[in-house]
């Protein structure tokens, strides 16, 4: 609450997971980082944070991590009646957050654009892990629009931050 009263963007990066299972095959990077978006999605959403704090602006790491590509369960189960704590359906409350473009496939960036809308994504870099080359992994988009893509590159931020270019 303090930080939407305050106008203070919240950028959600884990910081990993010490399940023993991931040591093996890099699996905390690949699998443990975005399984740890997910916990922290899912717990702002199912605790209430985002129906109570409308306006609070949090971004996540990694496009999101699992979440927004796997929406559809999370839907299916509200649509069953067993999250009712939910003002709406999963989906909707995933278009109140950020995410930043740190995917390594240009489809699934392509993917999350319809999904949360292309104004929420800004470009990430997750230096020095991440996209070795970010604003041409964005600009080598054959489905988003040139505004889009400019968009993604810095205006998308700015709004976020709240600056002006």
């Amino acid at each position: 609450k303090r930080a939407e009263a305050m106008q203070v963007p919240v950028f959600v990066h884990p910081a990993g997971n010490p399940d023993p299972r991931l040591r093996r095959h890099s699996l905390l990077i690949s699998l443990g980082q975005p399984l740890e978006e997910a916990y922290a999605q899912t717990s702002l959403i199912y605790d209430g944070v985002l129906d109570e704090c409308p306006n609070l602006k949090i971004a996540f790491a990694h496009g999101g991590g699992f979440i927004p590509y796997y929406a559809g369960r999370f839907d299916w189960i509200y649509r069953r009646g067993s999250t009712p704590q939910l003002k709406h359906d999963f989906s909707t409350y995933l278009k109140s957050f950020y995410y930043e473009t740190v995917l390594f496939n240009i489809d699934v960036l392509e993917f999350l654009a319809t999904k949360v809308d292309a104004s929420r994504i800004m470009l990430g870099s997750d230096f020095p892990f991440g996209e070795t080359h970010p604003v041409e992994f964005v600009m080598s988009s054959s489905k988003l629009s040139d505004e889009v893509k400019a968009d993604i590159l810095g205006a998308n931020a700015a709004k976020f931050l709240g600056v002006s270019l």
